[in-house]
């Protein structure tokens, strides 16, 4: 029996990438990594550890008074002029363990700036609790925002910091590019995130494994939640690097040979 050509050894192993690289799994929709709704007693906010996805319960990381939850939300409850909290994550999230990263929550900030203005901010605690990026605003603008590194304005929506608002904060790892959306009626969830027209853009993807909160004047935040979409496996990327090689080995014509 006459064993088979190399080119029919080419074409099996080019059928058989094919089928590797359509047969693993792709990751379409983002992932839930951690989800907090503040089902807690009311009072204090530090201490409580309730919640997935974190590292620990939540603490009090600056030398303001702490925030407190009241209704199974996080609020500002008056007790001094700003309140704050924090709770890391159980991932520190980079381009090196995500391509894309999501923040979700329900939000109604304050629009006073003296003391500073209301925000999430991002920090990265394996660069000394570095802030590199946040949410809100730090008295560039009384509207929500994208803040870059140590707070410095990013970009402004036009939707005041007082008004009750779903936010959603896209970080692209892949196109180092930052989008959010603040909605006063659709409720977005992972199965139903916006794609495109987003209320503000900006350059940047911070890097972070805690999320503080730092407010004043009667603000209240719930349903926070963070998703990741993976990078890609290493395998499927070599399949299709495979494939690529061998289509084009196979699509080579072979030189013409002419008699001598």
């Amino acid at each position: 029996m006459k064993p088979p050509s190399r080119s029919a050894w080419a074409w099996t192993a080019l059928v058989f990438l094919a089928f590797v690289a359509t047969r693993a799994p792709a990751q379409t929709t983002p992932a839930l990594l951690a989800d907090e709704s503040f089902t807690y007693a009311n009072g204090s906010i530090v201490g409580t550890t309730g919640g997935s996805g974190w590292n620990g319960a939540w603490i009090n990381p600056y030398s303001q008074s702490p925030l407190a939850v009241s209704g199974n939300r996080l609020i500002h409850d008056g007790a001094s002029t700003i309140e704050a909290a924090g709770r890391a994550l159980s991932l520190r999230l980079s381009s090196a363990t995500a391509s894309e990263a999501y923040i979700l929550f329900d939000a109604q900030f304050s629009t006073q700036s003296g003391g500073g203005t209301p925000n999430l901010r991002l920090i990265d605690t394996s660069a000394g609790n570095a802030v590199t990026g946040g949410l809100g605003n730090n008295g560039h603008s009384q509207t929500y925002g994208i803040l870059g590194a140590n707070l410095a304005q990013g970009a402004n929506t036009s939707v005041s910091l007082a008004t009750a608002a779903r936010i959603l904060f896209k970080i692209d790892y892949v196109n180092n590019q930052s989008s959010l959306w603040v909605s006063t009626g659709a409720a977005w969830d992972v199965a139903a995130l916006p794609t495109s027209g987003a209320d503000a853009t900006f350059a940047a993807a911070p890097q972070f494994d805690r999320l503080d909160l730092y407010v004043r004047n009667l603000s209240n935040f719930d349903n926070l939640r963070v998703y990741t979409t993976a990078i890609p496996e290493p395998a499927n990327a070599a399949a299709l690097a495979g494939l690529a090689i061998l289509t084009l080995t196979l699509t080579r014509r072979k030189p013409t040979r002419h008699p001598v």
